[in-house]
């Protein structure tokens, strides 16, 4: 669907290619992060996922609205970029497009980042092989060190041809027996090779054929979900009442959007007016509380739920499950530049020292980061609210 008169566009291209140079088949996904954009002049605009089909030539155009038009609101978003191909792995990667750029190659800019999780599939060398055809190898097939087997008289007869050496075939081929079982035993590949001019014992002939492992490729796409399972066996009579889950649930709206202080060491997620990103229930020793988390952020804080002590302090880290917590936080919000959307479950269990004066335990958000400026934010905004529901689901059954 064609974007509103008047906003800013980028016609983005891309040409993908096999190592061999044959185009690949597939398409491009842009979504957009997040979907829902507002305009000062237009109002809400939804935008949908853009899918654009490679042609015969492996290439890909598409014009999308630019992630800094001046008219729309939230700045700083981006589209998720997915590869779909048709007989290849595929990436998934973020990507800005200012509009300073209306035209945009996907080969300048799509990252390669393996430390968040992000690579490009780079395919290793091919080993030698043996060929085959009818006639005489043309000089254009197959690659120094390869053998070709001449089926023209099969199965009668076949010849072969090798090994390649220069870019050029034997001009005589070695008759391999017959097909009937009539002709004396043909000589064996290895044979054949020594033969050829190569040097050396079978184990290291074997080794010449085999070439170096490629690099790991990229993680797949998620696989769709499987088919509903049978319905299960009635379970055994409630002893009546109401739900047992006892539930807390906090909304803070109330940060200006100046971004995250420094914090040296781990330190509860404060709004600019001093609110505590936590949220409390009632609770007794042996309780689990399950954490439901949702909220929107950015930048190189490092983040984690942490279970607090009766003081107030950090008593369990959600990413550890312990009193230390991982290096860089919860892998669940590693730091991220562009505008990414936090949620997810946790579980903590409550111990003796989890319980405040109120019989209460209490769940935060904390973080550690050496930043001080807006780049780096939790967002507890009236149009982006953070949002956290605690439930208490009891002791773990016997």
């Amino acid at each position: 669907m064609a974007l509103p008169p008047g906003l800013s566009t980028v016609t983005v291209t891309g040409t993908y290619l096999h190592p061999a140079g044959t185009p690949l088949k597939g398409s491009l996904l842009f979504k957009p992060e997040p979907a829902t954009l507002t305009s000062a002049s237009l109002g809400t605009i939804v935008l949908g996922t853009v899918e654009a089909t490679l042609d015969s030539n492996g290439t890909v155009t598409a014009t999308l609205l630019a992630t800094d038009d001046p008219d729309v609101t939230p700045t700083g978003w981006t589209y998720r970029v997915t590869e779909r191909w048709d007989d290849a792995s595929g990436r998934s990667y973020a990507l800005s497009l200012p509009a300073a750029a209306p035209t945009v190659d996907l080969a300048d800019v799509a990252p390669t980042a393996p430390a968040s999780g992000e690579y490009v599939v780079v395919t290793g060398p091919r080993g030698n092989a043996v060929l085959s055809g009818v006639g005489t190898p043309s000089s254009s097939l197959g690659t120094n060190g390869d053998y070709y087997v001449d089926t023209a008289a099969y199965p009668v007869s076949a010849t072969m041809y090798g090994p390649k050496a220069s870019g050029a075939w034997p001009l005589n081929g070695i008759p391999i027996g017959g097909g009937d079982g009539s002709g004396p035993p043909g000589k064996s590949a290895y044979e054949l090779a020594v033969l050829n001019g190569f040097s050396g014992t079978l184990t290291q002939w074997l080794a010449s054929l085999v070439g170096p492992a490629g690099a790991t490729g990229a993680t797949g796409a998620t696989g769709p979900q499987g088919p509903k399972g049978d319905t299960g066996d009635p379970g055994p009579a409630g002893s009546g009442g109401g739900s047992s889950i006892r539930t807390a649930t906090v909304r803070v709206t109330n940060d200006n959007l100046s971004g995250l202080p420094a914090a040296a060491s781990w330190a509860i997620v404060q709004t600019s007016v001093g609110t505590k990103l936590q949220a409390s229930i009632p609770a007794s020793v042996g309780d689990r509380i399950r954490v439901s988390g949702a909220f929107m952020r950015v930048g190189s804080h490092f983040l984690d739920w942490a279970l607090l002590s009766n003081t107030g302090a950090i008593a369990v880290y959600a990413g550890s499950g312990s009193s230390s917590p991982l290096l860089q936080g919860h892998p669940a919000m590693y730091p991220s530049l562009s505008f990414s959307y936090v949620t997810g479950d946790e579980l903590f269990t409550v111990g003796s020292g989890h319980i405040d004066g109120s019989g209460l335990a209490t769940v935060a958000l904390v973080h550690l980061g050496s930043s001080s400026d807006n780049s780096s934010k939790v967002y507890a905004y009236p149009d982006y609210p953070w949002r956290v529901r605690l439930e208490n689901i009891g002791p773990e059954p016997a």
